[in-house]
């Protein structure tokens, strides 16, 4: 998923994947915001994205983050998935992979959710490429 690229945000999902934006609004093509990633979903507070995924599906959600504006002095986010926390991410202008393993029993319900935190008080969070890669069977 590029996020932020307006009509075309989804890429390719295999069959029984989808992603739903739940809180957030789309973000391209700001003066500092050039290819190849010139796109993001931010959120003042709290960016939400909740991935549909086959029951049970187990793999590597792979999350990238870019901060090239440096916007108020520089983005400060939290990343959860389903919870857990990623860590806190700040000092991204040349952009960070952070990758999660999920497990079958996380899926159980089908979904996986995304959550980046805020936390400044001013700016926003931002999060540019979500990737699922499946774990491969044994």
């Amino acid at each position: 998923m590029r996020c932020g690229v307006a009509g075309n945000e989804i890429v390719h999902a295999a069959e029984g994947f989808d992603a739903q934006v739940e809180q957030g609004f789309v973000s391209a093509w700001g003066p500092h915001w050039v290819p190849p990633v010139y796109h993001c979903r931010a959120d003042e507070k709290e960016l939400r994205i909740r991935l549909s995924v086959p029951k049970g599906a187990a793999g590597t959600l792979r999350l990238y983050v870019i901060d090239p504006d440096r916007f108020f002095g520089g983005r400060k986010e939290e990343i959860t998935v389903d919870d857990t926390s990623l860590g806190v991410v700040e000092n991204f202008v040349e952009g960070r992979w952070l990758e999660c393993l999920v497990p079958a029993a996380a899926t159980e319900d089908g979904s996986v959710v995304i959550q980046v935190k805020n936390l400044k008080s001013e700016g926003n969070a931002v999060l540019s490429i979500i990737e699922w890669c499946a774990q491969s069977a044994a």
